[in-house]
């Protein structure tokens, strides 16, 4: 625990450090809460600040608690490159890779967890690790009809029944999380 904790922190001043080299300056994330997992799939820029290449190491945090198990089914992608990330390290907080920032990197980041409860959570308000906010940011939640999402931490700004499933949908300008994206259902 205490070696996830130290590695959390190592990474958290890297980030501060590259932040000033790279920006994290957009997301958008598809969850789906389906047979008692919450699935994340993301795509995330990243853009160079300078004009050489950047060799940067990323963290990317999981919601660590009772609630949640640990994540599995872990793909990071590379579009730019047009490759799988493989060479990784997974703990119980999140995982740690690297990456070459030329201009512009896309990364997708698809994950599970296994739901121990009626919450959901995907880790937001670690952005400000980057000390700037996220120039643009869109999330969709979809759900059966089985499942009725009873409380949300940001409201959405539609939603639609889609067949046997609702969309739910967030877009964001400029936006620096004060809390995590949270889904309550039942």
């Amino acid at each position: 625990m205490l070696r996830y904790f130290v590695l959390y922190v190592m990474i958290t001043l890297l980030c501060k450090v590259n932040a000033q080299n790279i920006s994290f300056y957009k997301e958008h994330i598809t969850f789906k809460i389906e047979n008692g997992y919450f699935h994340v799939n993301g795509t995330y820029y990243l853009k160079n600040n300078q004009n050489a290449s950047n060799q940067i190491a990323l963290f990317y945090p999981f919601p660590v608690d009772t609630l949640y198990s640990k994540a599995d089914s872990l793909t990071i992608y590379c579009m730019e490159k047009n490759q799988e990330i493989t060479d990784y390290k997974l703990g119980d907080r999140g995982v740690l890779f690297t990456c070459e920032v030329d201009s512009v990197v896309t990364l997708l980041i698809s994950y599970q967890q296994k739901l121990n409860c009626n919450e959901a959570r995907y880790l937001l308000t670690t952005t400000k690790q980057w000390m700037k906010p996220l120039e643009e940011a869109t999330f969709e939640l979809i759900v059966p009809d089985e499942i009725q999402i009873t409380s949300f931490s940001y409201p959405p700004d539609r939603s639609l029944k889609i067949g046997n499933e609702m969309l739910y949908y967030w877009q964001k300008e400029n936006f620096m999380p004060e809390e995590d994206m949270i889904f309550i259902f039942n």
